[in-house]
């Protein structure tokens, strides 16, 4: 499985204790969390507004789109298993 992630997965145990002891709040901020040639490839497969597959929301308290089915993007649909998988953070 090709890695997607930068390097921050190879002590990505060390990463605990940065969370844990952050201020005001627990919390992390990983900089540059994919590898740059992954990110162009998201970046140019996120669905387009336009592509009529979100749903909208205009209301009082929210203007915003959604998606929840990725089904027909290859690129996204491997991401999301990606994710998923420990496999996928072990150096």
């Amino acid at each position: 499985m090709k890695n997607i992630f930068n390097n921050w997965t190879e002590d990505y145990l060390s990463l605990k204790n940065i969370f844990l002891s952050n201020k005001p709040f627990e919390h992390l901020v990983i900089d540059n969390f994919f590898k740059d040639d992954y990110a162009e490839i998201l970046y140019k497969n996120f669905p387009k507004v336009e592509d009529k597959k979100w749903f909208s929301y205009w209301n009082p308290i929210e203007k915003k789109y959604a998606i929840n089915n990725f089904s027909d993007n290859e690129v996204y649909n491997d991401l999301f298993t990606k994710l998923q998988s420990m496999e996928s953070f072990t150096p």
